[in-house]
């Protein structure tokens, strides 16, 4: 088991001081979506559910989910052998998140690593009818679906990979295809996009941060994909912001048609 991951595990329940690590948990993933967001892409809106989520502990506690905030990041370092996004760092060019080839570990992934403490914590009771796709599955289904031959192809025609995931979850299969692209020797930072969405504002949070972590260019929208109702603004990725993937493509375009 990853030490950064029991860690994380360890500093929610010692802010949840025995109750519910439900809520706290949900307010870690809140707190730490605001705070990207608006580091990169200030919403007023997204500024005052910041306050008003932090506002709600003590002292010890925001200092301890600053403390788990670190080994988030740490954890996902562990999995994918380089450094991830970090906030307090002035320019992106120096947080490493331009994949290097060869990568550090051995077994370089893109897990999901929040994904994994939701289910450790037991948070989907079923109510909603939510099933959530098993990380190993979506590394099948994107060694499946995206053959060299097809993924040269998409680089020679509009010169990115784009992954589009509607009902993402917390984006297993989005990373199922971002492991693909790292086999076949892709940069996910530099030559993919992903356009992802979901219902649940909870998947929201945990897909927004991981993918802004990791350094993927994309746009996480909370949307009912039966209905096409929109909830909310979308949520760009830093490094959607600073490549200027705005004007790269119609991704408004992409959702539509899913």
């Amino acid at each position: 088991m990853n030490p950064h991951y029991e860690k994380l595990v360890d500093l929610i329940t010692q802010i949840a001081k025995g109750g519910t690590r439900y809520a706290v948990f949900n307010d870690f993933c809140k707190i730490y979506a605001t705070a990207i967001s608006n580091h990169f892409d200030f919403n007023q809106q997204r500024e005052n559910l910041y306050l008003e989520t932090v506002k709600k502990y003590e002292r010890d506690s925001v200092s301890k989910f600053v403390e788990a905030s670190v080994e988030l990041n740490l954890a996902l370092e562990d999995c994918i052998g380089q450094k991830v996004l970090r906030l307090n760092s002035p320019q992106l060019e120096e947080l490493g998140l331009f994949t290097k080839f060869p990568l550090k570990c051995s077994n370089p992934r893109y897990k999901d690593v929040l994904g994994n403490i939701f289910t450790d914590f037991n948070m989907n009771d079923g109510k909603e009818g939510q099933v959530f796709t098993p990380e190993h599955i979506g590394n099948i289904m994107g060694d499946l679906t995206l053959d060299k031959n097809f993924v040269e192809a998409q680089l020679q025609g509009q010169g990115f990979i784009l992954i589009k995931e509607n009902c993402c979850g917390f984006g297993a299969i989005t990373f199922g295809a971002l492991n693909t692209l790292l086999k076949l020797g892709i940069s996910p930072n530099k030559q993919a996009v992903v356009v992802a969405s979901d219902v649940d504002e909870r998947c929201i949070f945990m897909a927004y941060i991981q993918l802004s972590l990791y350094g993927i260019p994309a746009v996480v929208l909370q949307r009912d994909d039966a209905s096409g109702k929109v909830f909310g603004e979308p949520w760009y990725t830093p490094l959607f912001v600073k490549d200027d993937w705005l004007n790269k493509f119609d991704w408004r375009d992409n959702f539509a048609r899913f």
